[in-house]
């Protein structure tokens, strides 16, 4: 079942049904992110089953395209981001990840009118810790990473993680998924569900929590 339908779903009732809900929707279909995402308002998030594939996508919104590059390779891996439409130099960015890119996504969570790039890995480790990276155009002239705080960096955040994350754009928020010590039953895991909203910082963007929800 695609994480973000289920956001979907789950942010228009209480706490109080939200368990029951889920459950409903996941009765009898696969939970983890094994299909394509349902399209948002900035079209179909790009999003592979087997993260082992090349990973290849390009996405535009706004005037300004990205395109996506990873061989997913077990080592040595690395992820190429080209930009098409900033007023400045559209040169390549080249970034050494330690793991395997999953998913992408564009928004505009700030509502300026100007797109960003959500790109989502999941780490080699035995936990498949999700690692997010980012770029925030700056009124289509260039682009800023945006900055995720580290699950370490909350202990209340860190309690109990056990990895495994998922990352969906869901209206104006990005929201985070992981597993977390304490299963339901034999076959079903508790999770930790973080929301974050895009705030600019002093010289960067940032992610800022602004919700979170176990269970």
């Amino acid at each position: 079942m695609p994480f973000n339908l289920v956001l979907l779903f789950a942010s228009s009732v209480n706490m109080k049904l939200r368990i029951a809900l889920y459950l409903l929707i996941c009765l009898g279909l696969n939970r983890g992110m094994n299909a394509l995402a349902q399209p948002n308002q900035y079209g179909t998030p790009t999003q592979f089953s087997k993260a082992s594939a090349p990973f290849s996508t390009t996405l535009s919104y706004q005037g300004l395209t990205f395109d996506i590059q990873s061989a997913n390779k077990d080592i040595d891996n690395s992820i190429t981001l080209t930009t098409k439409g900033l007023q400045r130099e559209n040169l390549p960015i080249k970034e050494n990840i330690d793991g395997k890119v999953t998913g992408a996504e564009i928004a505009d969570l700030n509502g300026e009118g100007f797109p960003e790039v959500y790109i989502y890995i999941n780490a080699n480790d035995a936990n498949a810790k999700g690692i997010l990276l980012a770029y925030a155009s700056n009124k289509n002239i260039s682009i800023t990473p945006i900055h995720l705080p580290a699950i370490t960096d909350d202990p209340k955040m860190a309690l109990g993680y056990m990895g495994h994350d998922e990352f969906a754009v869901v209206e104006n928020a990005l929201e985070r998924r992981f597993r977390i010590d304490g299963k339901v039953s034999k076959d079903k895991y508790s999770y930790r569900q973080i929301q974050y909203k895009l705030k600019a910082g002093e010289a960067k963007w940032l992610l800022v929590r602004t919700r979170a929800t176990d269970f």
